[in-house]
């Protein structure tokens, strides 16, 4: 359903059972969302049960464009392209990558890619594959709910997303179809399940399934991410109930769009000023100072928590914290390295 949130009324059901004459309920539960952009408009791609993937129509007449089977391969999310909103990937859980772009003649543009699994995730899966007990057309979450796959793009450099398994985190070039670094998860680390990446700094947030939340720094003149600090999204409060588990994370795109705005017109300025069109673009000892990111999470009791990471830089440049919007403390925890200093707030 395409849901108005400002008059909390559902504007457009969209039933792919209907679509495509079958009985209702056999084309699987629906697995990941991104909405994708042509010349009539914009699009609404979707995952279906295991593999399938749909292009929607959602103006005035809803109806799939076009469809595509992946099987035997699970797909397990699907991502916007930041540099062309025609774009988009669809990341399955052994290793396909699926690119697609709409053409104008309602045709799609497909490429497909695969990224190298660590042996350790797929001898996983194969077992998980044995023991599976959802039935055929659940997705990739339903059937395996322990094993995740995920990307995302980098909104700094053209044609990388990084992708991330449950012990391994892949950075990807698509115009060459190779992967260009891989990190391996350190011992003792919960499994990851889902990445982000800031939409201002070189940084990736990746969440896991203990409920923590870690830092990648890209390592300068490589596409290279080194492991900086360690955080608890969900710290414990002394009790001896677990705190809940953490089911999404997203990044907010609002502070980085204020930023920007800002950047360009302190730019446009000094253009006007200097008459120049050259920049020093090499300098980084202020990147940090004074920027905000902020997350939001769900937890599997239902509450929406909002977290903000602030790089003090009363400090130092690479000072961050890490906390609520209630500012209240809870505890302090240890930089993994001396690249970045997080300290958490409850």
């Amino acid at each position: 359903a395409v849901w108005d949130a400002r008059a909390r009324a559902v504007l457009r059901l969209l039933s792919l059972d209907e679509s495509r004459s079958v009985a209702p309920g056999t084309s699987g539960g629906v697995q990941d969302l991104c909405w994708i952009h042509h010349a009539s408009g914009w699009l609404l791609a979707s995952i279906h049960g295991p593999s399938l993937l749909c292009i929607w129509e959602t103006s005035n007449n809803p109806r799939v464009l076009w469809m595509f089977d992946a099987s035997p391969e699970y797909l397990s999310c699907l991502r916007r392209d930041p540099f062309d909103d025609r774009h988009l990937c669809a990341l399955g859980l052994k290793g396909f990558l699926l690119s697609a772009v709409p053409r104008h003649d309602s045709d799609i543009s497909l490429k497909e890619h695969r990224i190298v699994c660590g042996a350790g995730d797929v001898a996983e899966l194969q077992r998980l594959e044995k023991d599976i007990s959802a039935p055929a057309p659940a997705p990739a979450l339903a059937a395996f709910p322990l094993f995740a796959a995920r990307l995302c793009f980098s909104p700094l450099w053209r044609h990388i997303l990084y992708a991330v398994y449950p012990r391994e985190l892949v950075v990807f070039e698509l115009n060459y179809s190779i992967a260009l670094s891989v990190a391996t998860l350190p011992r003792g680390f919960g499994k990851f399940t889902d990445v982000m990446a800031d939409t201002d700094l070189d940084l990736l947030y990746c969440t896991h399934a203990d409920g923590k939340l870690s830092i990648w720094k890209r390592k300068e003149g490589e596409q290279v991410h080194l492991l900086h600090a360690v955080e608890e999204l969900m710290p414990s409060i002394g009790t001896v109930v677990p705190p809940p588990a953490v089911l999404a994370t997203t990044i907010w795109q609002s502070e980085s769009i204020f930023r920007n705005i800002d950047k360009q017109s302190q730019d446009l300025a000094h253009m006007q000023s200097s008459q120049s069109m050259i920049f020093d673009t090499k300098s980084h000892q202020n990147m940090y100072q004074g920027t905000m990111t902020y997350l939001t999470s769900i937890s599997e009791d239902g509450k929406i928590w909002s977290w903000h990471l602030t790089f003090d830089k009363s400090v130092s440049s690479k000072k961050i914290n890490l906390g609520t919007s209630n500012h209240s403390d809870a505890g302090t925890s240890n930089p993994r390295s001396n690249g970045l200093d997080f300290t958490i707030k409850d």
